[in-house]
This record gives structure tokens, C-alpha cells and sequence, in this order.
């Protein structure tokens, strides 16, 4: 059977250590669960054996092979491995963006690339995907004001009704003790607004309070706040 790209990558990976290579032989080997796998063996040598060695070894291997590569390339070891490797370094990881150092430029900007595809423009590291409360024009949201009540839904699937959200990130965690106060201060108790998002728990509430200044109004959702421009939310309250 003739090897494609992505047989031929993975190879060349595997090669790198015998038991990758015993794995890669087997005949009912499945390219992306195996480069996922190998990901994850990566992850848990720094996480649990406080080891590099094989990380640096394979991402120097890394690097070559997206040096010039083919899309199966690429999207064998951007959503095969990459991805794989995200979503355990979102919980495992700290710092979160600990694995940056051992990547080349070529494979870091494949990094990056996956993570702002999932989390919204300008969103390049796990340590901002950790803190992201909304960004990106495709979503599905559903804005209700309260004073007076009005619901405005913004179905993301149809282009002309998408919503550009302005990034909305968590500056800083509440702790408990803080909760009452903060959420007296800020305008929680009485909020301006509420948005949540369709077909999801998360819900964030806009407070009635803020600083006419710097025109931002305090945004929360659990424990973490955040700050919204007015303008964004007054355009949809006075437009719909």
C-alpha cells in the first residue's frame, strides 16, 4: 500500500523512539489517535517526570517537517497533535504556555494559528485563552436589558445576523470573602444587561456601574470580572 504524507511524517516521528516505532507498525494504526497519543506521552514527561528531553528531541523534528509541508502535514500534526496537546495544556499545564519554549517559529505560528481559530482574533496563548469570556463574530448570544427589559438574540450561523464581540477578557478573579462587596460596587445585584450564549450555561451579567471616563461598564461571569465598552452594548440596545 502506497505510504501518503501523513504515513511518511508520522514515520519519521516515531522513528525517534522504538516503542512509537512498535506502535506505528501495528496494521490497524489510526495516524491522527497515534500522533494524539504520542502528544499526551509528551505532555505528561514534563507535567509528571519533570523531563524535556523528549519534547525538545521531537519538536526539533517538528520543525523540519513543517518546514514546506503539505496540508496533510500540517493538519496531521496541527489538529492530530497540536490540538490534542492544547487541550491538556489548558488544564494541566503552569505557566500554561510552558511548551512554547521548546517550538521552533514554524511550529509555534501553527500553535498560535489553532488556538486564535478556536478562541477568536488576537487570541494566540493559552494563558489569554484562559482568560477569554467572549471574542469573535460567530457566536450565538442572546442580550437581554433589563431597565427597560429588552431581548435581542444574535444568531451566529447566518452572516447577517453575526455580532462582532470585542474581546472580553477576565483581569482578575473574586475571591469569596469579596463577593457581596464587589458585586454591590460594580452594579451585580440590580445588573444592567445579561448575555448569555445559545446552547451554553455561560452566562455573563453587565453591571449598572461604570466609570464614564474610560466608558467601560464591569462585566462578570462567576468568579471572574471584566469590562465591556458601553458603546458596544448601547449600538445594540438602541439599534434591534
Amino acid at each position: 500500500m502506497k505510504q501518503t504524507q501523513d504515513d511518511i511524517a508520522l514515520l519519521e516521528i516515531c522513528n525517534l523512539y522504538p516503542d512509537w516505532k512498535k506502535k506505528y507498525e501495528q496494521p490497524d494504526r489510526l495516524n491522527y489517535f497515534l500522533i494524539a497519543e504520542i502528544g499526551r506521552e509528551l505532555l505528561n514527561d514534563l507535567i509528571e517526570n519533570k523531563s524535556s528531553v523528549r519534547i525538545k528531541k521531537v519538536f526539533e523534528k517538528i520543525e523540519d517537517l513543517l518546514t514546506n509541508a503539505t496540508f496533510e502535514v500540517s493538519s496531521l500534526i496541527g489538529a492530530g497533535m497540536f490540538e490534542s496537546m492544547q487541550n491538556d495544556a489548558y488544564e494541566r499545564l503552569n505557566p500554561p504556555d510552558l511548551l512554547n519554549q521548546f517550538m521552533g517559529p514554524i511550529a509555534l505560528s501553527h500553535w498560535e494559528d489553532i488556538i486564535e481559530g478556536w478562541t477568536g482574533t488576537g487570541i494566540r496563548s493559552i494563558a489569554d485563552w484562559k482568560r477569554v469570556l467572549l471574542n469573535g463574530s460567530s457566536l450565538s448570544l442572546i442580550i437581554k436589558f433589563f431597565n427597560p427589559v429588552k431581548e435581542i438574540r444574535f444568531d451566529g450561523k447566518e452572516s447577517k445576523d453575526q455580532l462582532d464581540v470585542p474581546p472580553i477578557m477576565a483581569e482578575r478573579h473574586i475571591a469569596w470573602v469579596e463577593q457581596i462587596r464587589i458585586t454591590q460596587a460594580m452594579g451585580f445585584d440590580k445588573p444592567y444587561a445579561q448575555i448569555s450564549t445559545i446552547h451554553k450555561d455561560e452566562v455573563i451579567l453587565v453591571g449598572n456601574y461604570f466609570d464614564k471616563s474610560k466608558t467601560l461598564r464591569y462585566v462578570k461571569n462567576e468568579d471572574q470580572i471584566a469590562t465591556i465598552p458601553v458603546c458596544f452594548l448601547e449600538e445594540i440596545k438602541n439599534k434591534k
